[in-house]
């Protein structure tokens, strides 16, 4: 019994440091324990507009439509094909969701790799996802979706752009994801709502 209880604690030691050792999984699991928490406290939508887009998308009353209230077509076009193919499932809902918890681990990330003092990382990372967190996941409004999107886009593309002047980044293809997620939720920010910006 004891050697089992010995191992246990070896593979949780391990699965510790696999976690502390890698950045974007490290962020990930705290976000999604955040998101979890949020989300049992009773989400809400914060104005009748994200009600209404919904309902437009989803073809509350006919078929699925692109056109969206103050939207990109091409986002319309997304959330009204996911509706067609599963109408069952809440797609906008889902979208925003995932977008916010996307946008809050790029945040966390981006204040890692800017702050190497894991404390005081934690310190300004954390009442941020709590404050902002909060407002996002409990009130969910795409205009503030989009917002926190751009957010984590535009501090990705900086972070990233700052390490290749400085010559930070020895691994080329790292390099380009970075540039490549940043430009993606910059874009996709836009589609939802360009006046966030």
């Amino acid at each position: 019994m004891k050697e089992k209880v010995n191992n246990l604690i070896k593979k949780v030691i391990i699965f510790r440091d696999k976690i502390n050792s890698n950045i974007i999984m490290r962020n990930c699991i705290i976000n999604i324990l955040f998101m979890i928490f949020f989300l049992l406290l009773g989400p809400i939508f914060e104005e009748n507009d994200d009600a209404g887009i919904e309902r437009i998308a989803s073809g509350y009353n006919s078929e699925p439509s692109s056109y969206l209230v103050h939207s990109n077509i091409l986002f319309g076009k997304i959330l009204s094909t996911l509706y067609k193919l599963i109408p069952s499932v809440k797609w906008y809902v889902l979208l925003m969701y995932t977008l916010i918890f996307i946008s809050f681990s790029i945040v966390s990330i981006v204040c890692d790799m800017v702050i190497s003092n894991n404390t005081l990382s934690c310190i300004l990372k954390y009442p941020f996802i709590i404050i902002f967190g909060f407002e996002l996941y409990c009130r969910p409004q795409y205009t503030k979706t989009a917002g926190i999107a751009a957010m984590a886009g535009g501090s990705l593309l900086i972070c990233t752009l700052l390490n290749i002047i400085l010559n930070n980044y020895n691994n080329v293809k790292k390099k380009y994801i970075s540039i490549l997620v940043a430009i993606s939720m910059l874009w996709i920010g836009s589609m939802i709502r360009i006046e966030s910006f």
